[in-house]
Formats: structure tokens, C-alpha cells, sequence
């Protein structure tokens, strides 16, 4: 296919059906502590965000786990390049999130101002 980013936390449970048949350039992982991240999807229930092959808090930090130890298995395994991102910082800094994407975005042309208008853009419909 032409995709250039896949974005969900649902790849995760696919990637190495995902390895075996595409070219992975390079895996992109916000972290977030396993708590505070099931306590966000516990609040959103079945909505967008919400539980995810969880039926309460405690199942969803297993499934955190269980999904995060596997995928570390996998990258090493076929040497999958990765970037770790702080969660926190990524949702509270631009600047952050810019210097740690900077080689993404510079094949694409996208500087500072451009970032910073589609993070402010995808920030203000997060809080809505």
C-alpha cells in the first residue's frame, strides 16, 4: 500500500503480521503510565478512546502490559526500529513532540509553523 503512517494503538496487536508483509520504516510509541492511560479509556467506556480488549481498569493494565512485553519481544526479535515518546510531554509540549518527530517531518517538507498550527489544531479537538 501507499501509507505513509499508520496510526492506532491497535497495530500494536498486529505487528508482526504487519512486519511479515509491509516495509516498517520505523514504529512511533508514546508510553504513558499503564495506570493513568486505563483510567483515561475506563472514563471514556465504549466510546472513541475507551476500553480496548478490557472490560475494567485492572484488565486494562494487563492488556497494556501484555501488549507492551510482546511488541518489545517482536522488536527485538526483527530488529524493529523504534521511538519511545513521553506521552506527557508529547500532548503538553510542541516543541517536544517537534524535535522528537524532526526527521519525519523534514522528509515532508513541514517546519516549526506548520507543525505547531496542526498541533494546536489536533490539540483544541482532543479537549472538545
Amino acid at each position: 500500500t501507499n501509507n505513509y503512517i499508520l496510526k492506532s494503538p491497535f497495530f500494536i496487536d498486529q505487528i508482526e503480521e504487519i512486519y511479515n508483509k509491509y516495509k516498517i520504516k520505523k514504529v512511533i510509541m508514546p508510553i504513558r503510565n499503564f495506570r493513568d492511560s486505563a483510567l483515561s479509556r475506563v472514563k471514556h467506556r465504549n466510546e472513541a478512546g475507551g476500553l480496548w480488549n478490557a472490560h475494567d481498569l485492572n484488565s486494562q493494565i494487563e492488556k497494556y502490559a501484555y501488549s507492551f512485553i510482546t511488541y518489545l519481544h517482536l522488536m527485538t526479535t526483527y530488529d524493529i526500529d523504534t521511538l519511545f515518546l513521553s506521552f506527557d510531554k508529547m500532548v503538553t509540549s510542541k516543541k517536544y513532540l517537534f524535535e522528537k518527530l524532526n526527521f519525519l517531518l523534514q522528509e515532508k517538507n513541514i517546519n516549526f509553523e506548520k507543525f505547531s498550527d496542526a498541533y494546536d489544531k489536533a490539540s483544541n479537538l482532543s479537549k472538545s
